[in-house]
């Protein structure tokens, strides 16, 4: 399930952005036999009782909350007490990710100090870091995937904007 919360219109390039992906991630797993439920939520309410109704719907048994762009990055108020109120004894799990390229730890290296003091990414020691850093290899994608538990037709389900629909914002 996911929950659109920027209303018709994406306003900024990252809205547009955000909205292309979760449109090509939709139709990625539509040719791999499985679906992704999206909805728009206009209030915090709104989108806290979309899925704690999907999460009984399905009975999940983990829902996973995507918190990095919510302010504090804090559980939704009132996500646990709908879920209890609707029956549904799903574990709440809030995840926090960061756009870091390289974790902090590596990352740090790659600033300096300028002549007033403060610090300053040194692009050639990112590069330097950047390149001594290993990555783990992704895992191919599998041709199929289950279908999902039920039709979820929980909330105000409706399709995502037209990332288009942001005028010069949505530059291709």
């Amino acid at each position: 399930l996911y929950v659109w919360r920027f209303g018709r219109v994406p306003k900024t390039p990252a809205q547009v952005f955000e909205c292309a992906a979760v449109g090509a991630l939709q139709r990625e797993l539509a040719a791999r036999g499985s679906s992704l439920q999206t909805c728009i939520a206009t209030t915090d309410e709104q989108a806290v009782s979309t899925v704690a109704e999907a999460a009984a719907a399905v009975c999940a048994s983990t829902v996973i909350i995507d918190a990095s762009g919510l302010d504090g990055s804090a559980l939704p108020p009132g996500l646990e007490t709908a879920l209890v109120a609707l029956g549904c004894r799903a574990s709440v799990q809030v995840v926090v990710k960061h756009a870091l390229l390289l974790p902090m730890y590596r990352s740090e290296h790659a600033t300096g100090r300028t002549k007033e003091g403060s610090k300053q990414l040194r692009w050639a020691n990112w590069l330097r870091i950047a390149s001594e850093y290993k990555i783990e290899p992704p895992i191919s994608a599998p041709r199929r995937l289950p279908p999902p538990p039920l039709p979820m037709l929980i909330g105000p389900a409706a399709p995502l904007p037209d990332p288009t629909s942001a005028g010069g914002r949505a530059k291709r």
